[in-house]
This record gives structure tokens, C-alpha cells and sequence, in this order.
């Protein structure tokens, strides 16, 4: 193995619990790891590690959601391999080491298995080529064989998914690296799963109590990584952070939930899951989408759905920086979807017209959109005001609860929409209904905050706003 990987050589700042998980000799090293605790950065070092032991392996980074991984994860991993002494080529005629979503330059040595499209692919000079894998893209992880893998947020991954379509790629042949400890490693890397279909990375912890020459487990907190982000930033971060999103995100305490919740009557109930083979069991192709859209600048999300007779069935989140992009991503996924007529939802800032070139009411240029790529988009909400803030907690609580039989159910699926069902657990209500959106504030990761759930409620609100008077309770003004 080459020295030039060996952290103590470029004089990296590890953690005690980077560096304990670093030299476990274990075949399966599994990390629940909090934010702030260097979760990208460990990732970066031990695949650096991998990438420098395996000339000409195949790898695979698995998640949930590719363009999370290709926009957040991949960015974060390559400040290490820099400082391992890999650099990016982006231009023809640089000096460099790899080359990202492309073919690579022909003087790179070739893999054991080269890849036919290298759209998610990572070059390396050394003939490693490292195959990015997200669960919401169909057949993603079909066929295909790797010698190491890692799976980032797998907290949030089916294990059922993974075992039938992911785990079975690790079978690189033995003979490619006779004798080499790290060949047909897994490394598993994620936060605290809030949900029981992320349990089984708990299971890790018992394997690796029976079996500690196989198996590598552990946990850390924001406090773990005191030594690399100073106690005073922890401490004046804490003073910032809700009670409840302290305990989850930065303390790993998994049952963690605000006092008073949005969604007081949302549990596991209400959500379902794909088969192994990641089919979607309400799903029809032949009745048409809803669509249901949160507007920010830096952050455009939303939800596609069905809407059923008494039931409403949240199939997928989407979320980009551009408002055109998250457009064509719906489009390109249900690309074979037969009936193509879309109903759209959102906020009412869709009937207004945006700052900049385009001059179109949000929602004319999201029909527009549609309508190019051959749908028939219908606009459904056409309010200028949002609702109240009463009527729509209570419409919303009202149907979560299903307690009346006259009322539409809801179920989530919570293999496409982690976020958003991670993002319903942990919105705390104001006194006055008002939903509490101090979590927008957090710049770095977004879809943790409350725009997913807005689109959620604008998806319940319009279609489903008249079962207010079914519900006994009187309102003579009922915004939007």
C-alpha cells in the first residue's frame, strides 16, 4: 500500500473516532455519525485509501438520492483526495488524476470491468472507476460487479433494496487482488436513520460485538469532533438549534421530536415501502400525476403523487437549485409513464411573476415546461392568498388522523420521499397554528428544512380543503 494515503503523513486532523474506524481491519466498517462529525471527510479518506490499494477495481458509491450524492457528498469527499495528492483534470491538456462524468483521456490505465456510459462515473488514472449508484434512479444498481463500495446515508435505504439489487455487486473476483485486506470492502457511513426502515444499521453493532474481525461499528457525536470544530462553535451552535433537532441531527438520539408538533397525528402509519426489486405498489401508469411545488430561490422542490378515490399517495420528492431542472428531472423519470396528464399544486407565489429575465407567472412557465415535453399539465392551484393558518393545520391534522371513515387517507412512500418524512417528524407548530419554519434558515442542507412539508400541504390543502365542512368546525373565510 502506498504511504502517501497514510493520514499521518499529510498531517490530516482526525478525530478519535476517524481514526479508530481508519485502521479497523474489519471487511465491513458501518459509522453512525451526527453532523459536524466529518462524515464526508472519512469518506473521502478511505476511499482514497481504496482508490490507492486497487489500481484497476471498480467501486461503487450507493445512496439514496444521486444528484445529492453527485452535489454535496462527491464535492466534500474531493477536499481530501486533493490533500491526498489526487487532482481533478477539467480541461483537456491538464496534468492531473481523475476525471468526473465523462470517458477519460485514453492514457488512463482501463478498469477490470470498464463502464459503457460513464454519466455517474469517477475516472481514476490508475484504471479505477468508480460507478455512482442512486436507489431513485430505476434499475440503477442492476448488474455489475465491485470490489469495494460505499453507501452514504444508508440510513435511509430499503434493506431490502439493498440486499436484493445493491449488496450482491460486491463479488469482485478474489484473484484481481489475491491476499489485498480491503478488497470487497463495505464501508457504510450515515445519520441516525428516524424511521424503523433504517433500523437495520443497528444490526451492525450486534455483528460487529460477535464478530469484530468482520465487522467494525460506532457512533459519534457533534462532541466526537470537538478537537477539529473548537467547543466554542459547538456550544454557540447549540444555543441556535431547536431542542429536538439538537437530539437528532448533532447528539444521534433517534426518537427525537419537538414538543409540539405540525403534524401531531403523522407516524410510520402513514408511510409504505418498495419491494426488493424497488416497485412501487400504488404506482399506476395509467392514471395521471399530481404535482405539488414549495418556490425558493437556491432550493425549488416538490412532490409528485396520485391522487386515488379517498386516498392520496405521495410517490416521490424532487429537488434542485433551478425550477427548469427539477421540471425535466420529473419529466425524464416518468418518462414511460403512460397517461400523461399532470395536476399541478403549489404555492401561491406560482401565480405571480419572478424576478429576472423570465417575465411568466411561475405556474405559466412550469405548464409551458410540461407541455414541451408532452404532457398536459392542469393548473389547480390558482389562489393569490395563502390559507390560514387555522384551517389548514386543522384540515391537515384531520386527515392524518383517520379517524373518520368519510375522510381521504394518506400514505407516503418513504424510500423516494426520505426527507420529506424525516422533515414532517421534526416541524414544530407556533401557538397560533403557524407552522415554524426556523429550520430555513440552515443554508447547507435544505431539504432537512420545512419546503418539502409545505409542498405536502398545499398537496392536501387545495384538492382535499372542502372536507372542512365535514369536519364540525365553522369557518366563514377559507383563504386560497
Amino acid at each position: 500500500m502506498s504511504k502517501i494515503l497514510q493520514p499521518n503523513n499529510y498531517q490530516l486532523d482526525l478525530n478519535q473516532k476517524q481514526f479508530d474506524a481508519y485502521h479497523s481491519t474489519a471487511k465491513v466498517i458501518c459509522l453512525v455519525m451526527a453532523r459536524r462529525t466529518g462524515k464526508n471527510f472519512f469518506a473521502g479518506l478511505k476511499t482514497g485509501q481504496f482508490i490507492d490499494a486497487m489500481p484497476r477495481s471498480n467501486g461503487d458509491f450507493v445512496t439514496q438520492n444521486i444528484n445529492q450524492l453527485k452535489n454535496a457528498s462527491v464535492p466534500s469527499m474531493e477536499l481530501v483526495w486533493h490533500k491526498l495528492g489526487f487532482k481533478e483534470i477539467r480541461k483537456a491538456g491538464q496534468v492531473g488524476h481523475y476525471v468526473k462524468w465523462q470517458k477519460p483521456p485514453h492514457w488512463f490505465m482501463t478498469a477490470h470491468h470498464e463502464p459503457n456510459d460513464y454519466t455517474n462515473v469517477i475516472s481514476f488514472y490508475n484504471g479505477v472507476r468508480i460507478q455512482l449508484i442512486g436507489l431513485n434512479s430505476k434499475n440503477a444498481a442492476r448488474g455489475g460487479t465491485s470490489d469495494w463500495m460505499f453507501i452514504d446515508e444508508a440510513g435511509f435505504i430499503n434493506a431490502e433494496v439493498l440486499q436484493t439489487s445493491v449488496r450482491p455487486r460486491l463479488s469482485g473476483p478474489f484473484a484481481n487482488y489475491p491476499n489485498n485486506p480491503l478488497h470487497r470492502n463495505l464501508l457504510i457511513i450515515t445519520s441516525a436513520p428516524d424511521t424503523q426502515k433504517g433500523y437495520w444499521v443497528y444490526d451492525y453493532k450486534t455483528k460487529a460485538e460477535a464478530q469484530p474481525d468482520k465487522y467494525y461499528y460506532d457512533t459519534a457525536t457533534i462532541y466526537d469532533n470537538s478537537k477539529v470544530i473548537g467547543i466554542e462553535f459547538i456550544e454557540e451552535l447549540k444555543s441556535e438549534t431547536p431542542g429536538h433537532i439538537w437530539d437528532l441531527e448533532y447528539m444521534n438520539i433517534v426518537d427525537a421530536k419537538p414538543q409540539q408538533s405540525y403534524y401531531p397525528s403523522f407516524d410510520n402509519g402513514h408511510l409504505y415501502q418498495v419491494d426488493g426489486y424497488y416497485r412501487d405498489p400504488y404506482y399506476a401508469t395509467d392514471e395521471p400525476l399530481s404535482i405539488s411545488f414549495d418556490f425558493n430561490a437556491g432550493f425549488e422542490c416538490c412532490l409528485v403523487a396520485q391522487k386515488k378515490p379517498k386516498k392520496m399517495i405521495v410517490l416521490k420528492e424532487f429537488w434542485r437549485a433551478d425550477l427548469d431542472k427539477v421540471v425535466d428531472d420529473v419529466c425524464d423519470y416518468y418518462e414511460d409513464h403512460k397517461y400523461k396528464q399532470i395536476h399541478i399544486y403549489g404555492d401561491v407565489t406560482g401565480n405571480h411573476r419572478r424576478s429576472g429575465g423570465n417575465q411568466k407567472l411561475t405556474f405559466d412557465n412550469i405548464r409551458t415546461l410540461f407541455y414541451e415535453r408532452g404532457w398536459t399539465p392542469i393548473q389547480e392551484t390558482k389562489a393569490k392568498k395563502q390559507p390560514n393558518h387555522e384551517p389548514r393545520y386543522r384540515l391537515i391534522h384531520r386527515i392524518l388522523s383517520e379517524d373518520r371513515d368519510n375522510f381521504p387517507i394518506i400514505r407516503i412512500n418513504e424510500d423516494e420521499c426520505p426527507h420529506l418524512v424525516r422533515a414532517m417528524k421534526m416541524t414544530p407548530v407556533k401557538n397560533n397554528y403557524e407552522k415554524d419554519k426556523s429550520s430555513e434558515r440552515d443554508k447547507e442542507n435544505p431539504e432537512y428544512a420545512t419546503h418539502l412539508p409545505d409542498a405536502f400541504d398545499y398537496l392536501i390543502w387545495y384538492p382535499y380543503k372542502s372536507y372542512l365542512k365535514l369536519s364540525g368546525i365553522n369557518y366563514s373565510t377559507m383563504l386560497g
